[in-house]
């Protein structure tokens, strides 16, 4: 048996928030089940989107906070690989690891969605791993020969079934797409023969085109050689990778001295304010200092006249009178007055009175002087020093931090200037890798000896392929006891099978769907005992309840045959790996079944895929 090929482990989608939801699968046969709306079938658009397809999963509102899906597999040899991608689409990183042991820090290789070159795609990551030694296989695009790359996503047709396309009534190798129709045969004949139509088609050119084909090739060497003379090997000595690092290492930093910047921002900002209320507090102090010396000196005035007073008794005490202030009358100092108002004595009193008062509010006046004038100073200390820091915080903002800062985002500049000129440089590179495939494939036309084109024509008889890919589709339908199952042909016309002289497609929608799963199976056990190349899994969603309640009776396949179908699955898919999303759950009885059981139930089991509310998908 065919030990190369993988199968699917598990898959899982999570959020930045940390929430997760995810399913295991096993080796053999995998069934999940749950009613309508629990999130089969958008299990089924991860798979297929995991795997290189370009259309997203349904946007529903339980996924919402769902950022990224990882898919982990793991080869028939031994190997486990996890892919990452982002739920919006875009490129798929590869690591060499389970799921379980991917870390921030896990090295990983990043895969093109579409098939590429240099092996930097997943498809030819997948075809390798399929048991394909050669991924630049070429298969006919129309009937003028044209040629196509045979991908991954070529075998989509007989690995990932939908609920739509099991049911239909056209050929599993007929394309819905009369433009598809004649790569989608050829791809079934390689799959079937593992060649091929690179020769083929080298045989059948004809000699009418060759001067068609020539001026092409002139054309495309002329493309070519413009296109090498622009494709400069400095533009991609660096890698992206590298470039990425660095661009988060140079943010990491700016975002530090960004921090930086802000905080002595702050603080600058803080020491202004504090100036200012300094310079506010000195300015006051000093008004009142002046108004306070002004105070002193009229007190020293007031002093100086009472000492005068005082000091003028004596020389009124010799004249013979003196006049009284209140009533001017001649006081004589020897005689007895007949003014009554002043006595001597009583104002030489009052002014000494007078003089200490004021003698006293000029001590304190000159303590407050004093005070306020050693307040002035502290301010003055602390305004020099809240200066000077200021000063020395514009310093570092202006002269270090900012030209860091500003460097920093020259250099991030410059590298997303090298990223761009590397992605153009890869989009060169990637032009004239496909206008070089182009060549190769007219150069084939052409053939490289002119003798190529006078061989006799080598028509391929495929019927012996078709009659052995029938017995292994008839192992299933007799191990499932399908009506007329003891008889089962190829029609190389409508590339259809025909049971027992009943084509496929005049089957009601269950048995349809049945035979539908026969044939992709088939194809795998097929390939797998002739030990040709495939993936070694397939997933089929509703091949058991494909029809609806309302359809007849010829529309459902019996019970019988659904029971079987599960129990022979159960018994004969150890070697390889079969997923089915059903809504009917196959019997208690029935083991060796990996059974994933959604309940759309808020109070026992597992509501749905993702458990938050109802889905809004299919299934």
């Amino acid at each position: 048996m065919n030990k190369k090929g993988f199968f699917i482990k598990r898959l899982s989608l999570t959020g930045s928030s940390g929430i997760k939801s995810e399913v295991e699968f096993e080796k053999g046969l995998n069934v999940i089940v749950g009613p309508t709306n629990t999130g089969k079938s958008y299990i089924f658009e991860c798979i297929n989107f995991m795997l290189g397809g370009k259309d997203t999963p349904d946007e529903i509102e339980e996924a919402k906070d769902y950022e990224t899906a990882y898919l982990e597999i793991e080869s028939f040899e031994g190997r486990t690989y996890t892919f990452e991608r982002s739920l919006a689409g875009g490129g798929i990183k590869k690591y060499n690891c389970a799921l379980s042991d991917v870390t921030i820090t896990s090295k990983y290789k990043e895969l093109s969605p579409r098939h590429g070159v240099n092996n930097k795609s997943l498809s030819e990551f997948l075809l390798s791993l399929s048991g394909f030694k050669e991924t630049d296989l070429l298969v006919k695009k129309n009937q003028k020969n044209d040629l196509q790359k045979f991908t991954y996503r070529s075998y989509n047709d007989w690995i990932l079934i939908d609920e739509i396309t099991i049911i239909t009534k056209r050929s599993p190798v007929e394309s819905d797409s009369n433009q598809t129709k004649t790569a989608k045969e050829s791809g079934f004949n390689l799959i079937l023969t593992n060649k091929d139509d690179s020769e083929k088609v080298k045989k059948h050119t004809d000699i009418v085109k060759k001067p068609k084909y020539e001026a092409q090739i002139e054309m495309i060497d002329k493309i070519i050689s413009e296109l090498e003379l622009n494709i400069s090997t400095n533009e991609i000595l660096e890698s992206q990778d590298d470039l990425v690092m660095r661009i988060k290492e140079l943010t990491k930093v700016k975002l530090g001295i960004k921090n930086e910047i802000d905080e002595l921002s702050n603080l600058r900002k803080k020491r202004w304010n504090e100036i200012q209320r300094y310079e506010t507090k000195v300015l006051t102090l000093n008004e009142l200092l002046k108004r306070f010396q002004l105070l002193r000196t009229q007190y020293e005035t007031d002093k100086k006249r009472i000492t005068f007073l005082l000091e003028g008794e004596y020389y009124f005490s010799l004249l013979n009178f003196e006049k009284c202030p209140t009533c001017n009358q001649t006081i004589n100092s020897n005689e007895e007055s007949a003014c009554s108002h002043l006595e001597l004595e009583q104002k030489r009193e009052s002014y000494n009175m007078e003089w200490n008062k004021i003698h006293h509010y000029q001590e304190d006046l000159t303590n407050t002087i004093e005070t306020m004038e050693e307040e002035v100073g502290v301010h003055n200390d602390t305004l020099n020093k809240l200066e000077y820091d200021y000063g020395e915080i514009s310093r570092v903002l202006d002269e270090e931090l900012e030209p860091k800062f500003m460097g920093i985002e020259t250099e991030i500049f410059s590298i997303i200037e090298t990223q761009k000129a590397i992605d153009e440089a890869q989009q060169k590179e990637n032009t004239l890798n496909t206008i070089l495939s182009q060549k190769k494939g007219l150069l084939s036309l052409l053939g490289e000896e002119s003798e190529s084109q006078n061989e006799d024509i080598d028509v391929i008889d495929y019927s012996a392929y078709y009659n052995d890919l029938c017995i292994n589709i008839k192992y299933y339908l007799k191990g499932w006891n399908y009506e007329g199952h003891d008889k089962v042909e190829f029609n190389e016309k409508n590339k259809d099978i025909v049971i027992s002289g009943k084509p496929r497609k005049l089957f009601g929608k269950g048995y349809r769907s049945i035979s539908y799963s026969a044939f992709v199976l088939g194809v795998m056990r097929y390939c797998n005992s002739k030990n040709l190349p495939h993936p070694g899994f397939v997933v089929l969603d509703s091949p058991v309840t494909s029809y609806k309640e309302e359809d007849s009776d010829d529309d459902k396949s019996s019970d019988e045959v659904q029971e079987n179908f599960f129990r022979f699955l159960a018994e004969n898919s150890q070697s390889s790996q079969v997923i089915i999303l059903e809504n009917k759950k196959p019997s208690k009885e029935i083991n060796k079944i990996n059974l994933i059981e959604f309940t759309k139930s808020d109070i026992s089991g597992r509501y749905g895929f993702i458990t938050s509310g109802e889905m809004n998908d299919d299934q």
